[in-house]
């Protein structure tokens, strides 16, 4: 029976989750906030709203706004031209399509960051459905995006499994009750991610196939 693959891109992927972190720092001490490395680790994966929520609880809707677009700006700027798959991606990605998989990327991401993602993955020939940032309005741990790539996917839940790096990726698949291995790569330990749900946690993308 053919299994659709639906996959996390950042962290997953792409190795940017060191930057991205560095990125959403560097974008809080600006607003007056000095979160630590460690808290922002355990947010990795968010919504970035509601990232802010959990770190910034004081802080107004329209402040938390104001840090979410100067901390895209800046990664995209600062970080984006950094971003490089890891190694062995895309390798693992045609072995998938070769064994007869269908594919799709569920991912947060949009605009150019997701744009450079697909370029340098040379992503486009071997997926089946692409849902990103630009189809939902809330992101992951939301589960609407991976009903969203079902959906393009024209899959079954029950015939799917999500591929991902964090306890939130896991806990929007479960909420679309499609199965989920998590990948260590994303900076999450394999106990996280099966406390999260996964029904196994690699170390990365080059164990999946």
């Amino acid at each position: 029976m053919t299994t659709a693959i639906i996959l996390d891109i950042e962290g997953t992927l792409v190795d940017c989750v060191p930057q991205t972190l560095r990125c959403w720092r560097e974008a809080l001490q600006a607003h007056g906030y000095d979160v630590a490395p460690d808290a922002l680790q355990a947010c990795s994966g968010m919504d970035g709203n509601d990232m802010l929520g959990v770190l910034l609880p004081g802080a107004s809707d329209d402040e938390r706004k104001a840090i979410a677009q100067a901390q895209g700006a800046r990664f995209e700027q600062d970080y984006l031209p950094t971003v490089q798959p890891f190694p062995a991606a895309r390798a693992a990605l045609q072995a998938l399509k070769a064994a007869g998989h269908r594919l799709a990327v569920a991912t947060d991401c949009k605009g150019a960051a997701l744009r450079h993602y697909r370029a340098i993955l040379a992503l486009d020939p071997l997926l089946d459905g692409i849902a990103c940032g630009e189809d939902v309005k809330e992101g992951k741990p939301d589960p609407t995006l991976i009903r969203e790539a079902l959906a393009k996917l024209g899959a079954p839940a029950a015939q799917s499994v999500m591929v991902d790096d964090t306890p939130y990726d896991a806990e929007a698949a479960l909420a679309a009750s499609v199965a989920c291995i998590g990948l260590q790569s994303g900076g999450f330990s394999a106990r996280d991610l099966m406390r999260a749900g996964c029904i196994a946690a690699l170390a990365g993308i080059a164990d999946l196939p």
